[in-house]
């Protein structure tokens, strides 16, 4: 990949080293200018790969479903909606005006079990009054936002 360093700019750089084992790796950075006739600058990397150790791993899975209230609220033009599965489903997050007309689908997809944060940008709706409804599995739930303008 490139990366551009605009003329009478300076920039840092950091370069990650993340190994899949831990044998020796040799690897060469170049650096290009677009002064014609210029060289170019070779960089060379060289490392040993030290893999990380894991003990006693634990993992905090949520033990319910549940649709915590959007935050900000009310908002404009973008809020967050946060979200707990406690198991893969298939999951369902639309935004519905008063009269009930689905406005807009923000989640229609298979997730893991964990907690999720989405946002949304109202920026196409009018002031008022909305729900939102996420349905995972047999589990739905539904609550209100205002969007103020």
């Amino acid at each position: 990949d490139g990366y551009i360093i605009q003329p009478m700019d300076s920039t840092e750089l950091n370069v990650k080293f993340s190994p899949v084992d831990s044998s020796t790796h040799n690897e060469r950075m170049t650096l290009y200018t677009n002064v014609q006739n210029s060289s170019t600058y070779d960089i060379h990397l060289k490392g040993k790969g030290i893999l990380p150790t894991v003990v006693n791993e634990v993992y905090n899975f949520p033990s319910r479903f549940s649709l915590e209230q959007n935050y900000p609220n009310p908002f404009n033009p973008v809020t967050t909606f946060t979200f707990t599965l406690p198991k893969e489903e298939f999951v369902s997050l639309k935004i519905f005006d008063l009269l009930g007309k689905e406005i807009a689908s923000v989640v229609g997809e298979k997730k893991n079990a964990g907690i999720y944060q989405v946002s949304f940008n109202a920026v196409n709706l009018q002031s008022g009054i909305y729900f939102y409804k996420l349905t995972a599995g047999e589990f739905f739930s539904v609550k209100k936002m205002v969007v103020l303008k």
